[in-house]
Order: C-alpha cells, then structure tokens, then sequence
C-alpha cells in the first residue's frame, strides 16, 4: 500500500485550519457579546431616559388636583367647604404653598400648605374639622407630605398629617383625626386639565345647547328646510337645540318647567295646527313652541334634569312622539302619557354649540 508523501507545508495545513477556526470562533463570540451588551446599553438607555422624561417634580407654587381612592376629587367651594365629589369648573385645583415663602422642589417630610380654588388656605380647627377659609399661614394650616422618600412626583400616590392626624376627605366634609393611613388617607397627585376622575353632572341650565335621540339611537334634528325628522346622527350641528324659557327664566331646569328649543338656524321649534308636524321656521314664541318637561316611565321626575335622563316632551297637542311618522316627527295627541311611548334622552353638548 502506497503512502503518501507530504511536503513540509501540507503538513502543518490541517493544524492551520483548526487554529483558523478556533480564532474565528472566538472572534464571533466576543462580537456575539458585544452586539448583545451594546442591545441591551440601548434598551436600558432608553427604558431610563423615558423614565426621566415622565417623571415630573412638584413644586412649589404648582397647581395640582388630588384624586381619591373613589376616582373623585378634593373639592372646595366658594364658602371654604372641603369635600370629596365630581369636579367641576376648577374646584378641584389646589395650589401647593411652602409656608416658609421658599421655592422649588417638594420632597416627602416636608410642610406644606394647601390653598383652595377661593384663595384661601386648608385649615384644622381644634375637632379636627378642616375648612379652607384661613388668610394666613399658621401651624394649624401647616401639612406634612408622607408617602415615600426623596422628591414627590406628579403621579405619586400621597397622604397628609398634621398636629391631629392625616387628612380624612369624604362626601361630607373633611377631617385630620384619623390615627393610620388607609386607602381613604391616599390622595393621587394630577395635573388640572388632564383629570382622569369623575365629573360631577350638573342639572342642565337654561341657555344649555343639547340632543335629544330616542332608544334606537335616532336624533331629532331640523333639516335645511326647518323640517323636523328624526335620522340617525347628523354630520353637522342639526340635532343641536338652545333650551330656553319664554318665562325668561335661569339657572337649572326643573322637571315640570315649560321650555322652548331653538334650532340651529336661529328659528323656535313648533308644532303646526294643521297637520301636527314638527318645524323650527319662525323667529317669535308662540303657545306651539312650549314644551312641558317631564320624566319618563324609565328615568327620574323630579328635581333638575340631568344630561343623559330620559324626558318627554308635551306640547300643546300632546306629547312630542319620538318615533318618526311618515318621515316627519309629529306631536301624539292625548292628555295622558303613554308609560310605553318611547321617550328621548336628553344630552348636553360640551365641545361644541351653534
């Protein structure tokens, strides 16, 4: 059997090419590790400059809301009256003072103070009660921020304690002489304008623009023309209606109140004489154009109305029925309401008006 001859160099190739492949190896885990430990520098990189962009000191002088485990707010009234409620027209904005006239940031431990949207300060009275109805600055009207460490945050979760005890808001009123922190003495710091709470609805007042549509999601509205029908939800201001007092009347709308609808076009809605139909073409009130308020069979009938109740309205004729006639909405005569007539839900329009 023949043996083969190498030559010095064909000699070393096979330990050549085990040592190429050794330092490719090596090479591609270093680079493997470097690729992963440059991924994750980025990710983590990343992960912290977002964080430091969401975060956001309180300071001093800032104005802020404190939402409660109920998703309501710490509101005060022109009177100084401090409760826990719906917000609404910037009763739950509070200003953070220091008592010391110093400036920048809040950190947990420290005192503050607290002034309502009335310009007057939080303040505990020797029961406990707290009212913001204080001018000046005392120890009685004086709060430590408890909750964490180091800087507070908007977004922080906080409690407050004075000489008493921490800060206790209910729908009633407000105390300090709770002795623990329980999700009732937790307050979430936010930003007013960005509310995530609860609104409080009002009853709807006289001057109030809004939309009345019926259970199958049809809205009455007046056409081009000044005709009333009812269609589905219009692309412009057509289901849009003024309600208004030929009375003159102001202030809230009670059920029971006699109301007239002004349409978009500038014209009052009225029932014909001849024929019952729904329009909104003349400029002047007439007995046609009054409607009675009244709740339905399926919400409330007394007190204020609220957006989102369901009503019926009664003309002069009868009551206003909710589901087209003949491709025109038409008054249904009659002295006694159907409890089975379908009724309109009456909503307020907040974004938009005329």
């Amino acid at each position: 059997m023949a043996v083969p001859i190498y030559t010095p160099l064909e000699r070393e190739m096979p330990e050549r090419k085990k040592g190429y492949s050794k330092a490719a190896a090596f090479l591609g885990a270093v680079a493997l590790v470097a690729l992963v430990v440059t991924i994750v520098a980025v990710q983590q990189g990343q992960t912290q400059s977002l964080a430091k962009a969401k975060a956001s000191p309180l300071k001093y002088g800032s104005k802020i809301t404190l939402m409660t485990s109920y998703n309501e707010y710490i509101v005060v009234d022109k009177a100084g009256t401090v409760t826990m409620d719906g917000y609404t027209t910037g009763n739950n904005v509070v200003t953070v003072v220091n008592p010391k006239g110093k400036k920048g940031a809040v950190k947990y431990g420290d005192k503050i103070s607290l002034m309502g949207q009335n310009g007057k300060y939080f303040v505990a009275r020797y029961s406990g009660k707290i009212t913001a109805r204080s001018t000046v600055i005392a120890a009685d009207s004086e709060w430590t921020i408890v909750g964490g460490s180091g800087g507070v945050q908007i977004g922080d979760r906080v409690s407050l304690k004075d000489e008493f005890g921490y800060m206790t808001v209910n729908t009633d009123g407000a105390s300090s002489i709770a002795t623990e922190i329980t999700v009732m003495q937790k307050y979430l710091i936010g930003m007013p304008g960005q509310e995530n709470g609860l609104r409080r609805a009002h009853g709807l007042k006289y001057g109030d623009i809004v939309t009345l549509n019926n259970n199958d999601r049809q809205y009455l509205q007046i056409d081009h023309n000044g005709w009333g029908t009812l269609r589905g939800h219009p692309t412009g201001n057509w289901d849009h209606f003024a309600v208004l007092s030929n009375e003159h009347r102001e202030g809230h709308i009670s059920y029971g109140d006699r109301v007239t609808l002004r349409a978009h076009n500038g014209r009052f809605v009225s029932i014909r004489t001849d024929n019952r139909a729904l329009e909104a073409v003349s400029r002047s009130i007439a007995e046609e154009s009054v409607f009675q308020i009244l709740g339905s069979m399926q919400g409330a009938n007394t007190g204020y109305v609220h957006s989102r109740d369901m009503v019926v309205l009664r003309g002069a004729e009868g009551f206003l029925d909710a589901v087209p006639t003949g491709g025109a909405v038409r008054a249904v005569t009659g002295d006694v309401m159907d409890p089975q007539a379908s009724p309109f839900q009456i909503k307020k329009v907040w974004d938009n008006a005329f």
